[in-house]
Order: C-alpha cells, then structure tokens, then sequence
C-alpha cells in the first residue's frame, strides 16, 4: 500500500493546478492535477502536503484542511494508494518553473469543466 497527500490551493476563486507535461515517464502525463505526492517514512500526512506543495510550487502553505481519504485500490503497479486529499488557502511564496509540470491557478468555475 502507498501513502499519499493531495492538495487543492485555492486563492480569490482560483484553485491552482498542474498540467503535468514535463517528465519523461509520468502515469499523470497530459492531466491537470493538484499538488501532491507520497509520505516518506515517519512523516505525517499534514507534513508531507506542506513539503510536497512547497517542492512542486514554491509556495508554503499553513494549515492545510483535510478533507478526506481517496483510495485507489491497483492504482500503479497493482499496488492500493491512499490518498490525504487537502486544500489550502493560506500561503505565501512566488510560483516556481516546477519540474513536474506546469502551474496554472484555474478560475473554479473551469476546474470541473
């Protein structure tokens, strides 16, 4: 089983996503996505989306809001994921050139469209 956070930042109606296009080999290639990734050992779900947003974006988020648990049972490779999803509101930082994709804050009226 995989551990994982996933995190939705959102600012003045606008949630920002990745469009992940960047890496060579990306089961996400060509999707827009949230901010996220896996636990490392001995980290918690809240530590792992503030480091993980942070490394993908250039921002820090406080206080990120749990939401719930996702699962995705033979997600990759056969193996069940579980998922922290998360949003964020409050932050501070300039958006990076990440290497995962590219950043984009997304007016929420588009997001699920």
């Amino acid at each position: 089983m995989k551990l994982a956070t996933l995190c939705y930042v959102k600012h003045n109606g606008h949630t920002l996503m990745m469009h992940r296009v960047k890496k060579q080999i990306d089961m996400h290639a060509g999707k827009w996505n949230g901010l996220g990734g896996k636990l490392e050992t001995g980290e918690t779900p809240e530590e792992c989306v503030i480091r993980e947003v942070w490394e993908e974006s250039g921002l820090k988020i406080r206080n990120p809001r749990l939401h719930g648990v996702l699962t995705f049972p033979g997600f990759a490779n056969d193996e069940d994921w579980y998922a922290f999803l998360f949003t964020a509101t409050e932050f501070e930082g300039e958006l990076i050139d990440s290497a995962e994709g590219v950043l984009r804050w997304v007016p929420d009226g588009e997001v699920l469209a």
